[in-house]
């Protein structure tokens, strides 16, 4: 278990101290380019945080179905949707195959105490104190810990990049999506040839390119696409071979993506395995 979520893992503890914490604390990016401070962030993540619940939220299925964009005959154009459902079935299949070399009988998952103490502190008040996760606090069925271990994958691979990728794209036209307006909000209709008026609630120069400097930096992604898997830490005949089962399909989803942009009018790259932009 721990040799399939490394890749999810390993980054935590620099990223924690060096880039969290520039971002969030007192006098932090998030308080000097945004109006809601970083006071109002963290409130922001705590509300979210309160309704966060695995099954849910952090199951891509689940949480299409409950915000109603799951079926393409309703929503025909999601291009986060038709790219994520490529990815996410990839490693579920991934993960079960691995998982299935190791625990092949009921008894190897009940006596496996790490993992069974890893249910117990994903979701106890000392722990992480994650809801909704698969299993409850115990891995009786080795599906719950299927579906947990492709949960982080997910969360770690499809969601946070489709989140992360696209700051830059968004937010680099001030006067489009600005995180920081100045002044009081206006009383009165503004026109919208009336750029003078406009100007005026918008941060100085310096203060937007503080703003496109960590946006640019936040959005930037690693040299090597997902499909590009360049460090090995499954060295079991079986799992090596589950492993370039899983780096074909990867570059076989990206394939599909390249040809889905050549016909979209908006081209969705952030989920390409093989993409380095």
């Amino acid at each position: 278990v721990f040799r399939l979520l490394i890749f999810c893992i390993r980054d935590v503890i620099p990223i924690n101290n060096f880039e969290i914490v520039p971002l969030t604390k007192i006098d932090g990016y998030l308080q000097r380019t945004t109006n809601i401070g970083s006071e109002g962030c963290i409130k922001l993540v705590e509300r979210g945080w309160d309704e966060w619940r695995m099954n849910i939220h952090g199951w891509l299925p689940s949480d299409m179905e409950a915000r109603g964009v799951l079926r393409s005959d309703i929503l025909p154009h999601y291009p986060y949707r038709d790219d994520a459902i490529l990815l996410f079935e990839a490693f579920h299949i991934y993960v079960k195959e691995i998982l299935s070399i190791y625990y092949d009988t009921p008894a190897k998952l009940a006596d496996d105490w790490e993992v069974q103490n890893l249910a117990k502190e994903l979701t106890c008040s000392t722990g992480a104190s994650l809801k909704g996760v698969f299993g409850a606090g115990s891995f009786d069925h080795l599906e719950d810990l299927e579906k947990t271990i492709t949960s982080i994958i997910y969360l770690s691979f499809i969601h946070h990049p489709a989140v992360s990728l696209p700051q830059y794209d968004n937010y680099a036209t001030f006067t489009t999506y600005s995180t920081l307006l100045m002044g009081d909000p206006p009383s009165h209709a503004i026109s919208p040839n009336n750029w003078p008026n406009q100007m005026m609630y918008l941060p100085s120069k310096n203060k937007c390119m503080e703003m496109l400097a960590i946006n640019m930096a936040l959005s930037d992604r690693e040299a090597n696409g997902l499909g590009n898997f360049n460090l090995q830490y499954l060295y079991d005949q079986r799992a090596a071979a589950s492993k370039k089962r899983l780096v074909n399909q990867l570059r076989h989803i990206s394939q599909i993506i390249n040809e889905r942009n050549a016909h979209r009018t908006i081209k969705y790259d952030y989920l390409n395995p093989l993409s380095r932009k």
